[in-house]
């Protein structure tokens, strides 16, 4: 049973993030490189978190202390990240060239820092996802049951850390996939105003992500209220995926030429576009 939760836990959390890697960054070694990047990136902000916990030793039983701190860092890095892609955005496009010299065959690849962002975006969610999730993966693959000590059957759906039980792994599963899904949409939507000086827009991604994961304070209560924080998680991810592809550049009219794209005739192989 434990078994089956551990690969269901798994799964839930990782399966679209996993897919988004193998179809979009995978086949593309300068996405990896930016990928793997920015997974750093998290990571740093995880250590400096850590770090500054560990100093403030009266605040260190204060959950909501150190998760403030740790969503001012998280948000800090990605501003350094998007510094450090603008800077080396010249060698970045001088690799891109080397590669079509060497490869002239194969179609010419360009910089583009939208896809970029994306990139980034889910590798620093993936980092965020791990990191997550990886005590109650730990915890599902060993022995014990559902709801133990009273716990709520839920547990298994919202956050693993907070509150009692060992159902909780299929709410921390779906928060995790929410998150990492939301980290990758913060960083496109992050970016793209940056690049345009709107500056109103980064503080409303700050505020989005630290509401989100305050809300996840509601967890850790003796009577927890998942939806508190798993609903309004899910509401943020369908706002910000809009968002991240309107910023994109992605137009009702683009979205219709898309899906013509992807009928095609399966005997020729060419497109087939609706006629008028």
């Amino acid at each position: 049973m434990t078994l089956y939760h551990f690969f269901g836990c798994a799964f839930l959390s990782f399966s679209i993030p996993f897919w988004l890697f193998i179809f979009t960054v995978w086949k593309d070694p300068l996405r990896v490189i930016v990928f793997i990047t920015s997974a750093f990136f998290w990571l740093l902000s995880l250590f400096l978190s850590s770090v500054l916990w560990y100093a403030v030793e009266p605040l260190r039983s204060q959950l909501a202390f150190g998760l403030v701190f740790s969503v001012l860092f998280q948000e800090a890095f990605r501003l350094a990240f998007y510094a450090l892609l603008k800077k080396a955005e010249s060698g970045l496009m001088l690799l891109l060239e080397v590669e079509a010299k060497r490869n002239p065959a194969e179609p010419a690849k360009t910089f583009n820092r939208a896809t970029m962002s994306y990139v980034s975006g889910l590798g620093f969610g993936v980092m965020s996802g791990i990191f997550s999730m990886l005590n109650v993966l730990a915890s599902s693959g060993g022995a014990g049951i559902v709801g133990i000590r009273g716990g709520s059957q839920l547990f298994f759906l919202t956050s693993g850390e907070c509150g009692r039980g060992q159902g909780r792994k299929l709410l921390a599963a779906l928060m995790t996939h929410a998150l990492i899904l939301l980290h990758t949409c913060w960083s496109v939507v992050f970016h793209a105003h940056l690049d345009r000086r709107q500056w109103w827009a980064p503080p409303i991604v700050v505020a989005s992500h630290m509401l989100i994961s305050c809300l996840t304070l509601f967890n850790q209560s003796d009577n927890p209220q998942y939806a508190i924080s798993l609903v309004p998680a899910f509401v943020m991810l369908i706002i910000f995926a809009f968002w991240a592809l309107y910023v994109s550049g992605l137009r009702v009219r683009t979205l219709k030429q898309g899906v013509c794209c992807c009928l095609l005739t399966p005997a020729t192989g060419q497109v087939f576009v609706p006629a008028n």
